[in-house]
């Protein structure tokens, strides 16, 4: 979660500090990375985790990595969100939950206690106990996911039908669904998972392109929602 986080603060301040920590909060443990970089707009914080955008097309990487925060954190029923003002810095943060021994952070409040579809408690469980069914059906975006969600257990789907025969027969904590593949494409895909699962959390990954221009280098554009 954090790696994630710094990958940004990294690549985006010039100039100043970056900084990461944690405080302990009633629903567990809130992680934060703050920079003084280049900041964002309120309407770019606005789209940052929930229609992603890669807003500087000039800088190197997918700028992933927020996106696919979010969907870990959905996975425990917990928040993420980020401040920012532009030409001062972000910081990013995200409530996980902790895990000490005990039921006090067992419930949130909302009657999710913590629970994944399947019933069983997920602030119990490591990350490698954690499934999350890939819908993806080019493998350089595969391995770029398998990168970002390291320690995770993945399970992928080459196409949108074999994601639809995968999320039936097995229990998944998420799903990454890519919206472009061959057989059935993403949307057909959730669409028939939604009939016989619609608790389970399903993020949507469009494909990346590789464009070039003259002067510059080979980038890549992503985009998740």
């Amino acid at each position: 979660m954090l790696s994630n986080f710094m990958t940004g603060a990294i690549k985006f301040t010039k100039q100043g500090y970056i900084k990461m920590g944690f405080q302990i909060v009633p629903q567990g443990v809130r992680l934060y990375a703050g920079d003084t970089g280049c900041g964002m707009t309120e309407n770019e914080v606005s789209r940052v985790f929930n229609r992603f955008e890669k807003f500087n097309m000039f800088e190197q990487g997918t700028a992933q990595g927020t996106t696919i925060a979010k969907a870990i954190v959905e996975i425990y029923h917990e928040e993420i969100g980020a401040v920012s003002s532009p030409g001062k810095g972000s910081t990013f943060w995200a409530i996980l939950p902790l895990n000490t021994g005990t039921d006090d952070h067992a419930d949130d409040g909302a009657g999710h206690g913590g629970e994944n579809v399947s019933g069983q408690k997920v602030s119990d469980r490591d990350c490698a106990t954690v499934r999350i069914l890939v819908a993806e059906d080019n493998d350089s975006n595969y391995m770029l996911v398998k990168v970002l969600l390291k320690g995770y257990n993945l399970t992928r789907a080459c196409n949108g039908r074999e994601a639809v025969e995968l999320a039936g027969r097995e229990k998944f904590d998420i799903i990454l669904m890519d919206i472009r593949m061959p057989e059935m494409d993403g949307a057909e895909a959730t669409r028939r998972i939604r009939e016989f699962c619609p608790a389970i959390p399903i993020s949507r990954l469009r494909r990346m392109r590789s464009t070039k221009t003259a002067g510059a280098h080979s980038r890549r554009e992503s985009m998740i929602s």
